[in-house]
């Protein structure tokens, strides 16, 4: 009987929290999409602490799952960097998986390789994930070229995450706690409870959530602490500590 197994990939900050939501999600799809078709249960595995860019194959329960997958058997990703953050990693896997009749199901893209018109959509948005990481990076990198030739701080406002606070003189950069939990609430609201953004905005203005200068949070920020939220976990799941990001950004912090 072919087997549906769950594959999963958490950082090391929000560990227990996203591995149960990760599991809900791909539990409930099992159930809803392939229980009532002949498909087994078998679990799902999780990678912990593991940088999104090694390939799959060579983490260590990426590569359990690929000893364990049969003729026949689905793999279920609740997102698609959960799995992949290559095109070339995940057009490897795929290829050697199709000569087996072993399909991959993204949920949060609704695509299901093991049909022609999945695998073309999964081919055309992890190219076009791929290409956005990469003009972001280059974009960050022209900004600060500029921002130095102009003779202007590097960093320019804190970024998320972190605050600016003067001590001995010197302006440095520190994790902002109070911040991040926000942008996870955020993030639940949007992914797991499924709420819209206005919903949020409600949300928040009924419980009291306001700026520390007593303002509301707008709209379209919310939505950049939900994206920025998402991204610094993605600098997390390469392995970099929130000490080792902030260092980076206090050599722009720093008196001259």
């Amino acid at each position: 009987m072919s087997v549906c197994i769950g594959y999963g990939r958490v950082s090391t900050v929000d560990q227990a929290d996203s591995e149960a939501i990760q599991t809900d999600q791909l539990r409930k799809r099992y159930d809803v999409d392939f229980a009532e078709h002949g498909y087994e249960w078998g679990g799902v595995l999780f990678d912990r602490g593991v940088s999104g860019r090694t390939p799959l194959s060579q983490r260590p329960l990426g590569a359990e799952l690929c000893k364990r997958l049969k003729k026949d058997d689905m793999v279920l990703i609740a997102k698609l960097d959960r799995g992949f953050r290559s095109l070339h990693d995940m057009l490897n896997c795929m290829a050697n998986w199709r000569e087996l009749g072993i399909g991959l199901t993204v949920l949060n893209l609704g695509v299901n390789s093991s049909k022609p018109e999945g695998r073309f959509m999964l081919h055309i948005l992890a190219a076009l994930a791929e290409f956005e990481r990469d003009l972001i990076a280059e974009r960050t990198r022209e900004a600060a070229a500029l921002r130095r030739a102009q003779g202007r701080p590097v960093a320019g406002p804190p970024p998320y995450g972190f605050k600016i606070l003067k001590r001995h003189g010197q302006k440095r950069l520190y994790p902002d706690p109070a911040q991040r939990a926000l942008g996870s609430k955020i993030v639940k609201w949007r992914d797991v409870d499924g709420f819209t953004w206005e919903a949020i905005y409600l949300h928040m203005h009924q419980v009291g959530l306001r700026r520390p200068n007593g303002r509301e949070y707008a709209l379209g920020t919310i939505r950049n602490y939900y994206f920025k939220e998402l991204a610094l976990r993605e600098f997390e799941d390469r392995g970099d500590s929130m000490l080792q990001i902030a260092a980076l950004h206090n050599k722009d912090y720093s008196a001259g």
